[in-house]
């Protein structure tokens, strides 16, 4: 089939292989839909082919819920594929654009799981507090009338919420994976499991803050916390890969195109992971 999808259960992301190469005609782009667990089509992205032949992660599927894509192509060949991510229980924090940087939380508490049998002892570095109240501001005004007990009220819609979140980390590593999540300053994407009542949504992050668990520094643990507000879908241009498939692993791996020509892989090996 021209349109194959692949779940990454370790990233939380889709990656969708379109080949045309099997096909009569010379296919230059193709219009991929979406259907969540049967429901009707929506465009997803129009994207422009090279060679017949095209990489695209979807990152921002819902998780746990069958997703078909349908893939039509310039010259209007139709073909579809489906696949479910897993959330395997964890609340994930992701960067579209970025998805090499995407953490997962667990629900154990640091440094020390809490007294509860569903929760084993932990092995995700970084592990989930909690998310803050939720608060929508209104959007009104009232102006005092003159011999008139009641102001005139101008209102129109509340905003999108303002929220935060707290989560502990356990490594010197999560500590980097954390700095490396949220140092582009833009949206990320957080999804959390149906039982939180969490619609998948974008939120800005504001300022980071980091506190040290231990009273002795030299141990990793350390307690982060940063206030959200809810926005509306960013653009999202091009996609960087996942971890082990971006062109720095390319770079370190190869000093030069010929030593990557040399070794006969192919794009799409890369896009799968040198």
């Amino acid at each position: 089939m021209p349109i194959t999808c692949t779940p990454d259960n370790n990233l939380a992301v889709n990656l969708i292989t379109m080949d045309y190469t099997g096909e009569a005609g010379t296919q230059t782009s193709v219009l991929i839909e979406r259907s969540v667990n049967g429901g009707p089509f929506e465009a997803f992205i129009n994207y422009g082919l090279l060679c017949q032949q095209g990489y695209y992660y979807d990152t921002t599927m819902p998780l746990d819920t069958p997703v078909t894509y349908r893939g039509t192509s310039n010259d209007g060949f139709v073909s579809t594929c489906m696949s479910t991510v897993d959330s395997s229980g964890f609340v994930w924090l992701k960067d579209p654009g970025r998805p090499w940087a995407n953490i997962r939380l667990d629900l154990c508490m640091v440094p020390t799981p809490p007294a509860d049998p569903d929760c084993a002892p932990p092995e995700e570095p970084i592990a989930l507090i909690q998310f803050g109240s939720e608060n929508r501001a209104g959007d009104f005004a009232l102006f005092p009338l003159l011999a008139d007990e009641f102001p005139a009220d101008v209102f129109s819609r509340r905003k999108a919420p303002t929220t935060s979140i707290q989560f502990a980390s356990r490594t010197c590593d999560a500590i980097d994976a954390i700095y490396q999540l949220f140092t582009a300053g833009g949206p990320i994407f957080i999804q959390a499991p149906p039982i939180y009542c969490w619609p998948d949504r974008f939120v800005q992050p504001g300022d980071l803050q980091m506190e040290y668990i231990s009273r002795d520094q030299r141990k990793p643990w350390r307690l982060w916390s940063v206030p959200l507000a809810v926005v509306d879908s960013p653009a999202i241009d091009n996609i960087q890969g996942v971890a082990g498939q971006t062109w720095c692993v390319v770079d370190d791996a190869f000093v030069t195109y010929a030593g990557l020509t040399a070794s006969g892989l192919t794009w799409g090996d890369v896009v799968q992971g040198i």
